[in-house]
């Protein structure tokens, strides 16, 4: 089997990037599901901890994502050779961008840019537009990796100590 040593972007690379988005829109659903739980059965201490666990891990990870973001923009901008900055169609200035993470939407803006570049390299075979796609799955990967760190390991702990105070379990821990 002859060794490739040229990047390329397959259909199963954007199946992935779909498949992250689908695990984020899940995950925030069941933590949704969670605070409605508690907050309807009056546990409101409980429900208040688990929402200061989501807005914390929120916050961190949409500061992260903009200041990486806005960095990676400034870099783009500041290079010398313009062919090396993909145009991205779904371009937005830097006061939307910082609009839309003050709204904890940046997780989706960074996937819909990388589903789009993503989609732009598997087509048309771009080196350039590839390396920067997998540069932007990158940070999705790390942004993700902190958000288990913030909020995820956290509720476990929270939902295994309410698991035992209780003696009891229930569908939604």
């Amino acid at each position: 089997m002859p060794l490739d040593d040229e990047l390329h972007f397959s259909v199963l690379d954007l199946i992935f990037i779909w498949l992250g988005l689908v695990t984020f829109l899940f995950d925030l659903g069941t933590d949704v599901w969670v605070l409605a739980y508690f907050f309807l059965a009056g546990d409101y201490f409980w429900g208040g901890t688990v929402l200061f666990l989501i807005i914390f891990c929120s916050v961190v990870v949409q500061l992260f994502s903009w200041f990486w973001l806005a960095g990676d923009r400034e870099q783009l901008r500041d290079r010398s050779h313009p062919e090396l900055s993909p145009a991205l169609k779904c371009e937005v200035g830097d006061r939307v961008l910082r609009l839309l993470h003050g709204l904890q939407l940046g997780f989706l803006v960074r996937y819909a840019t990388a589903l789009e570049l993503g989609y732009r390299a598997y087509k048309e075979g771009n080196t350039v537009v590839l390396q920067y796609t997998i540069y932007l799955v990158s940070d999705i990967s790390m942004l993700r990796l902190f958000e288990i760190i913030f909020e995820s390991a956290p509720q476990l702990i929270l939902m295994l100590y309410i698991i035992q105070l209780r003696n009891q379990m229930e569908l939604h821990q």
